[in-house]
């Protein structure tokens, strides 16, 4: 598996910085092969150029006590790094892994939690939000033990600052929207995991026709880019796939200028075939 972060590393300095990397427990990119890519992009980027002196490993095992309970998400991540810390050791510079438990005892965390709770109760749009994110992931421990989990990390990201980096293009809807509310010092760098020889499952014998393989090409790209959002299984893939037919019948307008820049950009997120 390879890594590439998607807009590079663009620094404001020029001096090195401390990457913080959040680890997700269903992140499948985010354990053994999948941290071994991230490891060799960090490798690879302080071979040309020492631009991150320090990675700083922040796991959120016990954020997962609102979906099996604390002793299950101890067990996680311990786990975790059991499996883990080999390949982190193959990192070019130090190391260290912060517990969530660490986050969540820090001083300005409880203000932090009252002031996310606060802004639930009186913001329409981040209760909608955080209510449609809750709800796709209430099949994990139901809809208010979802909303908890995700109040929660709003309030960790209000304390969290310097750069950060993370397996998808960009962060949830709700962290998004409360960075943006009360400002943040905070620098996200996104990045993407794919196979190093990644083949389709499916080759048709001869698909002489251009548009048939620049098609299946771009479906590929779709998939992988599903697959860095979370979306892994093939029978989810393929709802979402089935979710866009129905949709783009009653999508008759033409699209905006805007709109065919953000296609690019999103074809360009997954990595080159």
């Amino acid at each position: 598996m390879k890594a590439k972060f998607n807009k590079g590393l663009p620094l404001k300095e020029a001096k090195p910085i401390t990457l913080q990397l959040l680890v997700s427990m269903s992140n499948q990119h985010q354990t053994q092969d999948g941290l071994a890519s991230f490891v060799d992009l960090i490798n690879q980027h302080n071979q040309k150029r020492l631009t991150i002196q320090k990675v700083e490993v922040i796991l959120s095992a016990e954020l997962y006590r609102y979906y099996v309970g604390d002793e299950k998400a101890k067990a996680l991540g311990i786990n975790w790094k059991q499996e883990n810390e080999p390949p982190l050791k193959q990192l070019n510079v130090p190391f260290e892994i912060i517990d969530w438990k660490t986050k969540i005892e820090a001083p300005a965390f409880n203000d932090h939690l009252k002031k996310i709770t606060q802004l639930y109760a009186e913001d329409h749009r981040f209760a909608q939000i955080t209510d449609e994110l809750a709800q796709q992931h209430a099949r994990e421990a139901g809809f208010e033990a979802a909303k908890a989990y995700l109040l929660e990390e709003c309030a960790v990201f209000l304390d969290l600052h310097g750069d950060l980096s993370y397996p998808s293009p960009r962060l949830n809807a709700a962290i998004r929207y409360v960075l943006e509310k009360f400002g943040s010092e905070l620098t996200y760098h996104g990045y993407m995991v794919h196979s190093a020889k990644m083949k389709p499952a499916y080759q048709a014998p001869m698909i002489a026709d251009y548009h048939h393989q620049k098609l299946l090409k771009m479906c590929l790209k779709t998939s992988l880019l599903l697959n860095n959002l979370g979306i892994y299984e093939s029978d989810k893939q393929a709802s979402f796939f089935k979710a866009f037919l129905q949709l783009k019948d009653s999508y008759v307008t033409p699209i905006t200028h805007t709109e065919q820049q953000d296609v690019k950009r999103y074809n360009s997120m997954a990595m080159p075939l």
